[in-house]
This record gives C-alpha cells, sequence and structure tokens, in this order.
C-alpha cells in the first residue's frame, strides 16, 4: 500500500514539470564590457557549447545592468554564426553592442544578417550602464531541446 501511494505521488509530481528540462551545456566565456563611444558599449565573449547536440540557433540576447533589465522591443534571433556551434567547440570572440541615449539599441552579432548584426531598439533604457553587463542567451539546439547561457561582463 505504501508503495502504490509512493509510486502514485511520484508520478502526479511529474506531470505538472512542464516538458523539456533546459540545457545547461552552452556557457559564455570571458566576458568583458568596454565604452567604444559616446553612450555605446561592447560586450566581448565566446560562446562554448559542450552539449551533445548542434547549436541550430538563438532565440533572445538579454542584457541587464546592474540587475536592471533593458527590455528589448523585438526578440533578437539568429540562426547563423557564431552561434551554430556543433558540439564539444566554441566559438571565436562574440560582439554583442549596446547603445543607450536617443537611439537606444542592441546589436548582436550574426553573420546571417545582412550587415552580420540583429539589432533591435531598447525600451526605456536607463541613460548609461552600471559597474557590469549582465548577459542572458536563450537558444535551441537541433534537437529542439532548449538552452539558456548567462555571464556577467564587468565594464574595463
Amino acid at each position: 500500500m505504501r508503495m502504490t501511494i509512493f509510486l502514485a505521488a511520484a508520478l502526479v509530481a511529474g506531470c505538472g514539470s512542464g516538458g523539456v528540462a533546459t540545457s545547461n551545456d552552452v556557457t559564455l566565456q570571458n566576458a568583458t564590457a568596454h565604452a567604444t563611444a559616446a553612450g555605446t558599449w561592447e560586450l566581448t565573449f565566446s560562446v562554448d557549447n559542450h552539449g551533445h547536440q548542434t547549436i541550430e540557433r538563438i532565440e533572445d540576447v538579454r542584457v541587464s545592468t546592474g540587475g536592471a533589465p533593458l527590455q528589448n522591443a523585438a526578440a533578437v534571433y539568429c540562426a547563423s554564426s557564431p552561434w551554430t556551434l556543433t558540439p564539444d567547440s566554441f566559438s571565436g570572440v562574440v560582439d554583442v553592442d549596446v547603445s543607450f541615449g536617443a537611439n537606444a539599441m542592441l546589436a548582436v552579432d550574426c553573420a546571417g544578417a545582412g550587415d552580420g548584426q540583429v539589432t533591435t531598439s531598447l525600451v526605456s533604457p536607463p541613460t548609461g550602464p552600471a559597474d557590469t553587463f549582465e548577459l542572458r542567451v536563450q537558444g535551441l539546439f537541433d534537437d529542439a531541446q532548449p538552452f539558456v547561457a548567462t555571464a556577467t561582463a564587468p565594464i574595463f
């Protein structure tokens, strides 16, 4: 009787999990940030895929500074280099540019885009960064398993 109750409880607990687990097999390495012009910052890092599947694409890149999220006007999507990495491989240097001010924007490296970058406007950003930038990249492996990779980029 106890075994039946335990098994039933385990099955009910598993039903509410919502589906596929998010992988943390992708990491962002050596993230740093530096000013490139007045109001513009370049975040650099490399992407390391130590998973067992190829990265199919990224579906969004989110940046925050000092814990305050910078809200993208649209999701940042890229199904091209430097993001599409085979298992146990890593990219070269990847750039994410953040511009503050009247034309606040987020621009992410994507070789498949017209100018090599995917851009989106930032909605109600702060006037400038705090001491660090925090990156959050969401994407999919080629078997449709989602992944999330994060990093903190100190400002140099």
